[in-house]
């Protein structure tokens, strides 16, 4: 397995804040200090909490496992136990490994058990394949106890840039036994396979430091099987086993072993260790204890992911098992959403030194935010109090200044100058440094389209279009560092699209639906539109109230600078990490789809496309997204898409073949179906990709009759990727400068991976 560690705040202050701070250590100050003066947003330093009854807030939380976390790192670290255990699981499987040299019929793998028995059956004799063994690697056969201590001393969480440059010291010390076991297996004849989730980047640090160690590898095969796209082991277990006959297995997670334990909750794990699986323990598969990360833990957290510290703890807690008659302390009740409050908080666009974050109330009412690095809520600071009015949508929108790059910061609600706590915790993240300051920073990003939320008195008769809402909860869990919403992010109804006053009803309704409340908290948020949230179904340049529309979506999407100067349009730019993302408007200077096709029939109009061109050809980003409401690259167009449009297409496809641009890829919405699309015809031969992603919660569909064999549609591992459920993008940019890798994956509303592609930067 690779470590993970969760949030940590540096050892020295969560002792002393511990053992002298009491159960309130870490909490932040009580409320606004009323009658205070603020000199601007976030100017006003905030009181020291006082008269408030203990409670377990995120940062007392977060202490108390970081404490577990410090336990269990010098267990792994310091302990002649751990070493014991060590050397005890690998001189057991030593007599584990010669019966299995002398039993034809053994093998340790599950499907090629059912392989062997087919055999059998068929022709009874088995297939003469070369012995090996599969083991982990982290945690296995590498110690990276190392790595945990730093992140403990340091106050730092894991994230894959530090992970990686651990990985490039090459210098995890062998666990007690496993090297004296591998260089046995490999003196008889044994080939030894190290299957790691380990990224491919760093394959070779990997193997140097295997090889350093004296582990044996084969030069005349790869046998470190690190991951390039799915977590999953089962395909490199495969690929293990269509030569070789796989003797035992070691790891120090349940997966390293079968996929069956992925997922599962901790009771189904135990049922499979103790009933259906129970006679493979010790005699073909070992497990090496690692008391400091695991799916373990996930699964006494219900397999969640974003869970903030209070979340994490409260579900350990309740994972602890005190016996029978015992009865357990009343634990503190969760707070609900205040009355006042319609939607939000939500995070909208972030600088490097700056934020947004916006709401809605139900009435009038006055509205502030304190906020502080989070961790350190001493340094908190207020904003000045804004009053939200009808004639506002009351909305109220703080812009915070002054704030650190790449630092996460906790900020509460204060309603009508009293505290309002919500069930989930307040983050909002600025965004690192960009190009020139090292490697970059890891980017996570999340995409989709098609947000449908039921309305019985405006919506048709029959089984509601819109469903499966728990996906906005799956993901919050993945906690990316913001969402990219890509069109048809409301559907306006028949009665909405016919004034000014319908659009913001229905934009307010989809924005105050309860079950996106957790999302819009979790993280910051960017949007482009498409027909349903700019107007009628399919609309284009002749919709009446394109320019009210506008000013909605401007008030309820807070961005940078929006569209053209004179405020049409709402396309935009942004930047994160060493990524930049383009959002184009394809509903504003929309010609009729049925026009001539020609040079005047066009979907982006001659002012946006040469702002994406000039745009495009200015940026010094690695990466580079251009996200549209349509599809870009589709070559099929049986509904809409830039197909429609194949001159003013070829024309911008030309302009960005000339200008040489790398590392372009697009992003798009519509479909009511996810699928990634390639086509050739880039620089240096170089394929362009079409993620689309569709729906969120409207309905799925098929597509048409015409593309179920497209040729642009890109198969992964054999398996095409068009999925007609709902479902969202998941995107990922990870490596150091020069060797950066985008991963796109599509998953579905509880969160699982369909299918995941990597891209290696182009340079």
């Amino acid at each position: 397995m690779i470590a993970r560690h969760r949030p940590v705040r540096g050892l020295l202050p969560l002792l002393l804040g511990l053992a002298l701070l009491g159960p309130t250590a870490g909490e932040a100050p009580a409320g606004p200090p009323q009658g205070s003066a603020t000199a601007g947003a976030g100017s006003a330093r905030a009181p020291a909490a006082a008269g408030r009854p203990p409670v377990v807030d995120d940062d007392l939380a977060a202490q108390r496992l970081d404490l577990a976390g410090l336990d269990a790192t010098l267990f792994a670290q310091r302990s002649a136990e751990a070493r014991a255990l060590g050397h005890q699981i690998y001189a057991s499987a030593l007599t584990s490994l010669h019966e299995a040299l002398d039993d034809p019929a053994w093998t340790a793998d599950l499907e090629q058990e059912a392989r062997f028995a087919a055999a059998r059956r068929a022709n009874g004799s088995l297939p003469e394949l070369i012995p090996a063994i599969i083991l982990d690697v982290d945690e296995t056969v590498l110690d990276n106890s190392a790595y945990q201590a730093r992140l403990l001393l340091e106050g730092r969480e894991y994230d894959p840039v530090s992970w990686n440059a651990w990985c490039a010291e090459r210098a995890a010390p062998a666990l007690a036994g496993a090297l004296e076991f591998c260089r046995h297996a490999a003196e008889h004849g044994v080939t030894v396979f190290y299957v790691t989730n380990r990224r491919d980047v760093v394959r070779e640090d990997t193997r140097a430091n295997l090889a350093a160690l004296g582990f044996p590898l084969d030069d005349t095969r790869e046998t470190v099987l690190t991951r390039s796209t799915t977590s999953d082991k089962a395909p490199r277990r495969a690929q293990v086993a269509a030569e070789h006959r796989i003797l035992l297995m070691f790891g120090d997670n349940l997966a390293d072993f079968t996929s069956l334990f992925r997922d599962r909750s901790s009771q189904q794990r135990r049922t499979l260790v103790d009933v259906t699986l129970s006679g493979r323990w010790g005699q073909k598969w070992f497990v090496l204890p690692n008391p400091t990360y695991g799916d373990w833990q996930g699964a006494l957290l219900g397999n969640a992911r974003g869970l903030d510290p209070t979340q994490e703890y409260t579900l350990l807690m309740a994972g602890l098992q005190p016996g029978d008659g015992y009865t357990r302390p009343a634990a503190p009740s969760t707070p609900t959403v205040p009355e006042q409050l319609a939607a939000g908080p939500m995070p909208g666009w972030a600088g490097t030194t700056g934020s947004s974050v916006w709401l809605q109330t139900r009435a009038e009412a006055t509205v502030q935010l304190r906020y502080w690095p989070e961790g350190d809520p001493v340094a908190s600071r207020l904003t000045p109090a804004s009053t939200t009015d009808a004639a506002g949508d009351h909305i109220a929108l703080f812009e915070l200044s002054g704030l650190r790059p790449g630092t996460t910061y906790a900020y509460e609600l204060y309603l009508d100058g009293a505290r309002a706590p919500l069930p989930w915790p307040l983050r909002l993240r600025t965004r690192p440094a960009g190009l020139g300051h090292g490697d970059p920073a890891e980017i996570t990003f999340a995409i989709g389209s098609c947000a449908y939320v039921n309305d019985p008195p405006f919506d048709r008769p029959g089984e509601p279009y819109g469903g499966d809402f728990g996906i906005f909860d799956s993901i919050a869990d993945t906690r990316p560092d913001f969402m990219l919403w890509l069109g048809d992010n409301t559907y306006l109804r028949d009665p909405d699209w016919l004034s000014p006053e319908g659009i913001r009803h229905r934009y307010a309704h989809t924005r105050g639906f309860d079950r996106m409340q957790r999302l819009l908290a979790s993280t910051h948020h960017y949007a482009t539109w498409d027909d349903h949230d700019y107007g009628p179904n399919d609309s284009d340049e002749r919709y009446a109230f394109k320019r009210e529309a506008r000013d909605v979506f401007a008030d309820y999407w807070p961005s940078g600078p929006l569209g053209t100067p004179s405020g049409e349009g709402v396309f935009q730019r942004f930047t994160w990490s060493d990524c930049e993302f383009f959002l184009t408007d394809d509903r504003t200077w929309r010609s009729p789809v049925d026009a001539p096709d020609g040079p005047d029939k066009v979907m982006l109009g001659p002012t946006q496309r040469a702002w994406l061109t000039a745009a495009l050809r200015s940026s010094e980003a690695t990466f580079k997204f251009v996200a549209c409401g349509s599809q870009f690259l589709n070559p099929i167009a049986p509904y809409e898409g830039f197909a429609d449009y194949p001159d003013e297409r070829d024309a911008l496809l030309a302009d960005l073949r000339a200008a040489g641009l790398t590392n372009l890829y697009f992003l798009s919405g519509d479909r009511h179906h996810s699928e990634l699309l390639r086509i050739e015809g880039g620089p240096n031969s170089e394929p362009w990709y079409d993620f689309t992603s569709s729906p969120l919660t409207a309905g799925a569909h098929d597509g048409h009759p015409t593309e179920r064999d497209n040729p642009a549609r890109v198969s992964v591992d054999g398996r095409s990727t068009f999925v007609n459920q709902r479902s969202f993008g998941l995107l990922r940019v990870t490596g150091p400068s020069g060797r950066r890798v985008l991963e796109m994956s599509c998953r579905d509303i509880d969160g699982r991976e369909l299918w995941t592609h990597s891209f290696e930067e182009q340079r």
